[in-house]
């Protein structure tokens, strides 16, 4: 049992090539480690590390070369670093190392002993001998960041430093905490200040509190691109820093083929981001439950329920486990619930939305929503719409709407100073910038994107240079932008991409690896450079990402000639058709290709089957009620150590119930 258990480790954990762990160990252990050195008050440095010029060595030696150079390179990393931490192998040529104990003068020092450990060792291959170069970006914890993805940024903004300075460099985090990578648009762009919305950010800085009003449900609401996710982001971070979790779910078309797709991505998502919290809810779990939920978080190729196999009775046991994982969670205090796109969250993760909106006297839950909906009348419409299965939430809730301002060029200059420290567009290029975005955010940050990728964004010395953008360098519509940032591409990324827009919404690698016969890490490599480009976003699941924004997916789509979507329609319905024996989600992506080849019936069909079996999974109101009495009940009962404060409370009890007796019999009625 113990080596079968060793070989799924090594299968998880460990990259096939060069046998060092692999993106996933890192995201699940490293926060860990990090925490440790927290605790111990230990200074540790972390290092991204990217080969230069493998492609060069692909194209002119061969793929046998380019693998074998990763090992070689893999080899010399981890006997330098073996003593001092560990090394990670993060995707395609880029490798991560946490070494503990070093400060910013040690890891520059052992950055430079490293590079030229690796110049003094060639590797062979067949009578040649490559040396194999990387480029080092490095930060420091706990200075730079205490948290590891924020330690990466830096390290991985510092290796941009070190490539655009000269390959076979170091440069490592600068304690003023401020690098000028303009390659960098996600770090750069992907979280821009909240602008022009003073009445909400005032709003919600009082409700996402401990005194907020927990009978108040907020909506906010604003047409494509007015800032709606920032804004939700933004709520976010106050509850990060006032509440003791924060559950934030992200409505997407595929959870209409996903019951309860909406809330466990977001439960994913926190578990990651906290895997104290994690460790708590999980442990105090039922064995059938905790089997049922690790089921969940682990899922991969399969649904979790199939609607068209499962009976009502297997969405009633993740309904009790559900219910009782937010008993644990509310257990830590206030906590909020933020739903970005309501109109898109599914019909059973509203239902657990629904009852989970019943407050009790120990705790409470603040409620924060978006709607895509560009007037109040369709606002409504679309909340009508997805509030009709509620109970709770319809006859208790007190709904506050909140529509987004538009920006006016003032808002314009004050977010371009704010990303480029100061500087402001020329007057005649933010009036351009106003006019073509009607004062919308999302095209504003696109605009800021491809002035960048397009070189019209400089950096002179220590500062942007800004001064020789005119007015025609500003694209003239969002759709413009895109299609040239999109030309801007290399390709192998451009064709992953557009396989991926066939696909949906969830970009999965292995989906994408079994259609176009690329390897895993092949595509990896693309979407990761696909998210330096601001294009897409991982997510918690190191293989799965989605697109930064649904235009993206749009803009893309509409890229694609005829011939081009007739081909990938195909190939991916090909794939569908196999997987729609085992996977419902499956079953929604064919009906869309059913439409797009004119086989209208055949979709119809489809769409109805799905109806029928989302609507299997749907539970009434009557034993919904009674299901959380009962899950309320079992938690509260639930056996558990006593702790010293347990011990204590009941030695107040007996003292105080000891002093009441006395006073009865000094005082008797």
């Amino acid at each position: 049992m113990a080596k079968k258990d060793d070989k799924i480790f090594r299968l998880i954990y460990t990259d096939e090539l060069t046998k060092l762990y692999n993106r996933r160990y890192m995201r699940d252990f490293l926060p860990k480690i990090i925490e440790e050195a927290s605790r111990v008050g230990r200074k540790a440095s972390l290092f991204v590390f990217d080969i230069d010029d493998l492609k060069r060595i692909n194209d002119q030696y061969g793929h046998l070369a380019g693998d074998k150079a990763l090992v070689h390179f893999s080899r010399l990393l981890y006997n330098a670093t073996k003593n001092l931490g560990l090394v990670f192998r993060y995707a395609g040529d880029e490798f991560v190392a946490f070494l503990l104990g070093l400060d910013r003068e040690d890891a520059k020092r052992f950055g430079e002993k490293f590079l030229r450990i690796i110049a003094n060792s060639p590797m062979k291959f067949g009578t040649q001998a490559i040396v194999v170069m990387c480029s080092i970006g490095v930060s420091v914890f706990p200075d730079d960041g205490r948290d590891v993805w924020v330690l990466f940024e830096h390290a991985d903004e510092a290796l941009f430093r070190a490539k655009r300075r000269g390959k076979g460099t170091i440069e490592v985090f600068p304690m003023k905490g401020k690098l000028l990578t303009p390659e960098k648009l996600n770090i750069m762009l992907a979280n821009p200040p909240v602008i022009a919305q003073h009445e909400i950010v005032e709003f919600l800085e009082r409700q996402i509190s401990p005194q907020g009003d927990k009978n108040v449900f907020t909506v906010i609401f604003g047409g494509e691109g007015t800032g709606k996710t920032r804004v939700l982001r933004y709520a976010q971070e106050l509850a990060e820093k006032k509440l003791a979790f924060n559950l934030f779910l992200i409505g997407k078309s595929i959870w209409n083929n996903e019951p309860y797709g909406a809330i466990f991505q977001a439960l994913d998502h926190l578990f990651w981001r906290r895997p104290d919290i994690k460790e708590m809810v999980l442990g105090r779990l039922e064995e059938d439950e905790l089997e049922l939920a690790n089921a969940r978080f682990s899922m991969e190729n399969g649904d979790f329920i199939d609607p068209l196999k499962s009976s009502q009775t297997v969405s009633i046991k993740v309904f009790e486990m559900l219910t009782k994982m937010m008993i644990h969670l509310k257990s830590l205090g206030d906590g909020a619930i933020l739903i970005d796109n309501i109109e898109l969250i599914d019909e059973p993760t509203m239902q657990f939305l629904d009852t989970a909106f019943v407050h009790d006297e120990s705790s409470k839950l603040i409620y924060v929503a978006t709607v895509n909906a560009p007037d109040i009348t369709l606002c409504d419409e679309m909340l009508i719409q997805k509030l009709r299965l509620t109970t709770n939430i319809a006859a208790n809730a007190q709904i506050k709407k909140l529509e987004l301002e538009r920006f006016s060029v003032n808002d314009v200059q004050k977010l371009v100073g704010s990303i480029f420290d100061g500087e402001k567009l020329p007057p005649e290029a933010a009036e351009a910038m106003l006019r073509s975005s009607n004062g919308v955010p999302l095209y504003i940050i696109e605009s800021l994107s491809y002035l960048l990728q397009s070189g019209k964004i400089t950096v002179v010395g220590d500062r942007w240079d800004l001064s020789g953008i005119r007015a025609d360098d500003i694209p003239v519509s969002l759709e413009d932008i895109l299609i040239r940032r999109i030309g801007c591409m290399e390709p192998e990324t451009l064709n992953v991409l557009k396989v991926a827009t066939i696909l949906g919404d969830i970009i999965d690698v292995n989906e994408i690896s079994a259609i176009t016969g690329l390897n895993n890490q092949l595509v990896v490599d693309a979407l990761h450079t696909a998210e330096r480009s601001l294009f897409v976003e991982s997510a918690s699941n190191p293989e799965k990402f989605v697109f930064s924004h649904r235009v993206n997916k749009a803009a893309l789509y509409q890229a694609l000639d005829e011939q081009e979507k007739i081909e990938l329609h195909k190939k991916v319905a090909e794939y569908d058709e196999k997987l729609s024996r085992k996977r419902f989600i499956a079953i929604g992506r064919l009906a869309f290709h059913r439409q797009f080849f004119g086989q209208y019936r055949e979709a119809v069909d489809l769409i109805e089957r799905l109806e029928m079996g989302m609507q299997s999974v749907i539970i009434p109101d009557r034993v919904r009620q009674l299901l959380q009495k009962r899950t309320f009940l079992d938690a509260l009962a639930e056996k558990r150590e006593l702790t010293n404060e347990d011990f204590e409370k009941v030695l107040t009890i007996c003292r105080n119930m000891r002093a009441a007796i006395q006073n009865i019999r000094l005082y008797p009625i």
